[in-house]
Parts: C-alpha cells; sequence; structure tokens
C-alpha cells in the first residue's frame, strides 16, 4: 500500500513539473536557398569514405579538384541545374575531357563502364543548364 502512495506521490510530482514546464518556442525561419554550383564528391565509390559538397562556378571555369579528391574520387553528384566535365590537367581541353556528368552522377567513377576516370580526374569544370 506504501509503495502506491509513494508511486503516486512521485507520479503526481513528474506530471506537475511537466505541466509547467514552458514550451518550447518553436523558431520559424526560411531556408536558404541553395546556390548553383554544388558537386558531392567522394573519395570512395558509392559515396562512402571521405566526401564533402564542393561549390565551384557554372561558367566552365577550368577548376582544380580540391584534395583529397583530386585524383581519388570515387563518386560525383553535381546538383539539378548543372553539368560538369572532369578532365586528367589543367586547361581543360575538349578533346582530353574523361566524363561528363549530368545531376544524380555516378557512383563508381573506378569503374565507370570499364574505365578508371576516378584515379585520372584532376580538374572540373562545370556549367548551368535549364533542361538538366
Amino acid at each position: 500500500m506504501q509503495f502506491f502512495q509513494v508511486l503516486s506521490v512521485v507520479s503526481f510530482g513528474l506530471l506537475a513539473s511537466v505541466q509547467a514546464a514552458p514550451a518550447a518556442a518553436v523558431e520559424e525561419s526560411a531556408l536558404d536557398e541553395r546556390t548553383l554550383g554544388n558537386v558531392y564528391l567522394c573519395t570512395g565509390s558509392n559515396w562512402s569514405n571521405t566526401c564533402q559538397n564542393v561549390e565551384f562556378k557554372t561558367d566552365q571555369t577550368c577548376t582544380p579538384i580540391p584534395e583529397p579528391f583530386a585524383y581519388s574520387l570515387g563518386s560525383i553528384g553535381p546538383d539539378a541545374g548543372q553539368y560538369c566535365r572532369l578532365y586528367p590537367s589543367a586547361g581543360c581541353v575538349e578533346s582530353k575531357q574523361l566524363l561528363f556528368v549530368y545531376p544524380g552522377g555516378y557512383s563508381d567513377l573506378y569503374n565507370q563502364d570499364g574505365v578508371d576516370y576516378g584515379h585520372q580526374a584532376a580538374y572540373i569544370a562545370c556549367q548551368a543548364c535549364s533542361a538538366c
């Protein structure tokens, strides 16, 4: 009987403290719109190992792929509204283009259609597009 009395007192005390606690203020904030140029890079295939969202210009500027992804690019995925081209060297010469990457990307650049692009890719050039 004492057990039930103690349990009732404890339960009532907990209930009273929960009801007395102020409601947490819900802060409403507008979501920031992502800027065009975000490309998700991973050193491992299937979006594994070290991964990072990197922002590149979308005006076809030839840009070095940052470390640790240069020459170790296992997965790549540009955001919608842009596509990117991968190159093995500076200058991003069209005749030396490795791969054309659409939104959604590739999950295994180490074996994309039987070719290891992941250990060759060192530069990237991205471009905005309205139909991709």
